[in-house]
């Protein structure tokens, strides 16, 4: 079996690292999967073996290369016109990074309690990972990437010029397969293997440096010999590099590995914090895109006429032309949908995001009901900081287990290292009430933008680290790029009316010259 070999336990997860972390970049991520998170209707499906769809799609294409902005660039590109159409009019809510970061803002809003060796304090003091992170800043890392995976592999190796460890991180996803066991309850790694990215340079060729191709390559964390062993293996399954890391000739008999779970340390994939609010997000946005296709449909009615020859029917219709057909029992009328089943979309819509919003406030320990008790509130937001209490009690306490181990590495004692988060959230929530009543304060100018701010930071909604000013500046950029999306969908509803209006024209002048030829060909002979 190759290295490169995944676990089946990171298969069945690596559905939900995708959901999650693609929900977190956004809509535009979500749009250029496509039928991943949008599947397309079946009737699309047909135009693409449709001839005359065929060639007015590359008629359309032909156009937009000439754009400076290629089509293909945009999230809403897709080669199917139905389907590029249906998907633009498709909103994918915020909801899933909104609540990622509001939950990491709640999770940091006090330091942890950290103790070290004096030996040890330049983790603490200047760096303790590769990037250059900090202890506090590193956990920070570790929390967010919780919520969006719930799994968080960090390691050691040495610093060379220094000749002390410091913390390598991998993503959820990088830690392909694995063999462990349980000491004394603690997992302990067998061995590791971590896939990687790098650049793939050919020296040989000239300038090939600027190249941003990568190729994968297989990083295993094993025993040999009894000794901790790094190995590097390529795509031919070789090893291309092996050390045996050493801190003044000491080396490890076992493997620094800790797999942090947002429940437990245990090597198998976790729970993912935040999948429940990222489907639902993704079941909002297929929906958004059905009511947006109903309202189209419902503003645009199709032609539909009978009795007509083929040779007779209209190639061009519109305000401002008659439809005329020589045979007197032929019809024409427009048929149109009635829209009656958007209403039921809509409170589908809503109610997905009223469950969206309750997943929301029980994690962030807002009660939902304004019926509750204060004592009932605050025992519900006990219950519902669990969640990120386990994930940042977990953060807190694989970075001690590294930490610990990397006292050992160091001939230091690892019972003087200590890594304490702090696990009081229900104190720092406020009530939908209270948010409400302080919403309204604002409106009503009683309560001043400044005031509202200083409540919701005090509350751990908005990081501690923000200012008002800069939180203004963030809401006034917001305002200007909503404004941008809006100009540039009215421009592209603009250019397609235009290019209809150009191709109906187009479409008269060829009926007129015809009609003309026509007349020409049957006209008698002057005597």
């Amino acid at each position: 079996m190759p290295v490169s070999n995944k676990h089946p336990a990171w298969e069945e997860r690596e559905y939900s690292w995708y959901l999650v972390r693609t929900a977190m970049k956004g809509q535009s991520a979500i749009k250029r999967n496509n039928t991943l998170f949008l599947p397309m209707p079946t009737a699309m499906m047909l135009l693409d073996t449709n001839p005359a769809a065929l060639s007015r799609r590359n008629e359309i294409y032909d156009t937009y290369q000439q754009s400076p902005f290629l089509e293909t660039r945009s999230p809403n590109y897709h080669p199917n016109l139905a389907y590029a159409s249906y998907k633009a009019r498709a909103q994918f809510p915020e909801i899933t990074s909104s609540m990622g970061r509001g939950l990491v803002g709640i999770a940091i809003k006090k330091d942890p309690i950290v103790e070290l060796p004096n030996e040890m304090l330049y983790m603490l003091d200047e760096s303790a990972t590769a990037s250059g992170e900090n202890l506090l800043e590193f956990f920070k890392y570790v929390v967010g990437e919780l919520l969006q995976t719930g799994r968080m592999p960090i390691s050691l190796d040495i610093d060379p010029v220094n000749n002390r460890p410091y913390i390598v991180s991998y993503i959820a996803e990088s830690l392909i397969n694995w063999r462990a066991g349980y000491v004394d309850g603690n997992t302990v790694f067998q061995w590791a293997v971590f896939e990687e990215q790098v650049y793939d340079i050919d020296d040989n060729i000239e300038n090939d440096i600027f190249s941003n191709e990568t190729e994968s390559q297989w990083r295993l964390l094993s025993l040999i010999n009894n000794k901790f062993t790094l190995s590097v293996y390529d795509d031919e399954n070789d090893i291309e590099e092996q050390t045996i890391p050493e801190i003044r000739g000491k080396t490890l008999p076992y493997v620094p590995l800790v797999v942090i779970g947002s429940t437990n340390f245990d090597a198998a994939p976790d729970l993912v914090p935040l999948e429940g609010v990222a489907d639902i997000s993704v079941h909002i946005y297929m929906k958004s895109a059905d009511i947006g296709q109903s309202e189209f449909m419902t503003a645009n009615p199709t032609l539909v006429y009978t009795g007509v020859d083929p040779k007779d029917a209209p190639t061009i219709i519109g305000p401002t032309v008659a439809l005329a057909f020589p045979n007197p029992q032929a019809k024409a009328y427009y048929v149109e949908t009635s829209g009656s089943g958007i209403g039921a979309m809509q409170k589908s819509v809503d109610q997905l995001f009223k469950q969206a919003e309750g997943e929301a406030k029980a994690l962030l320990g807002i009660s939902s009901s304004a019926n509750e008790s204060s004592e009932t509130v605050k025992l519900k937001q006990e219950a519902s900081a669990a969640t990120l209490k386990t994930v940042v009690d977990m953060a807190a306490k694989g970075i001690e287990k590294l930490l610990k181990m990397a006292a050992d590495w160091m001939g230091l004692n690892p019972a003087t290292v200590s890594f304490k988060a702090n696990l009081e959230f229900s104190e720092l929530s406020l009530s939908a009430q209270e948010i409400t009543a302080l919403l309204q304060c604002c409106l009503n100018n009683k309560l001043s933008d400044e005031a509202f701010f200083w409540n919701m930071q005090g509350a751990g909604l908005i990081s501690e680290e923000r200012t008002f000013q800069e939180e203004q500046d963030a809401i006034e950029q917001q305002k200007v790029q909503q404004l941008e999306f809006d100009g540039a969908k009215q421009q592209q509803q603009t250019d397609i009316t235009q290019e209809a209006a150009l191709e109906q024209q187009k479409v008269a002048l060829d009926a007129q010259a015809k009609q003309k030829q026509t007349q020409a060909n049957t006209k008698p002979a002057g005597k």
